[in-house]
């Protein structure tokens, strides 16, 4: 009687203990799946941002191009009316205005890229200073012979370094390239190249 009961005791906490294994075995994988869940969840939040950045970017680029195009040409239509001797000082003064206009916007743009906070330091450097214009340290245009802006003719790449609370493992494998060149009638467009396991 008592050899059996002994034996029940020992049946039932082995019982037991399988029943605590089982259900530590199960709390684990279920944690498990949480961290992973969690991570996934992150890094669909900072590819999203990183997304937002890399459209910035191209946005303000362009942006900034399309209106240095647009004031260059009425720079370059009073030009030469500045030697009249009678409206030359109206013309005159119609550039140097949009001379000072253009060099806001310059370092408006270059302002609003840097303080931008879903874009990697790198990148925020590297998109101000606009490569498809030629300036001076960056923040001076520089000028034509008719004082126009100078333009960058030639094609120019942006390399698109993602932003990441962990660049050790995160997008490690994923690039973007970011190609600007201009058409015959001088207009920047742009191409892109991916690599990697984008989204």
């Amino acid at each position: 009687m008592i050899k059996n009961k002994s034996k029940n005791r020992s049946q039932s906490g082995s019982v037991t203990l399988i029943s605590l294994l089982l259900f530590m075995a199960l709390f684990a994988c279920s944690l498990f799946l949480l961290l992973q869940n969690l991570k996934t969840l992150r890094l669909t939040k900072e590819r999203s941002q990183n997304y937002l950045c890399l459209k910035t970017m191209i946005a303000k680029t362009l942006e900034l191009d399309d209106f240095i195009d647009k004031t260059n040409m009425i720079i370059a239509t009073n030009y030469p009316l500045q030697f009249n001797p009678k409206t030359g000082p109206v013309h005159k003064a119609i550039i140097e205005v949009t001379k000072k206009t253009q060099e806001l916007k310059l370092k408006k743009s270059q302002f609003e890229i840097l303080k931008n906070q879903t874009c990697s330091f790198s990148n925020k450097i590297l998109t101000a200073r606009f490569l498809n214009l030629q300036t001076m340290a960056s923040t001076i245009l520089a000028r034509e012979i008719n004082e126009t802006a100078k333009i960058q003719l030639s094609g120019f790449e942006l390399p698109f370094s993602w932003k990441s609370s962990d660049p050790l493992e995160v997008f490690k494998n994923e690039k973007i390239l970011v190609r600007f060149y201009r058409k015959q009638n001088q207009r920047l467009i742009f191409t892109t190249t991916f690599t990697g396991n984008l989204l």
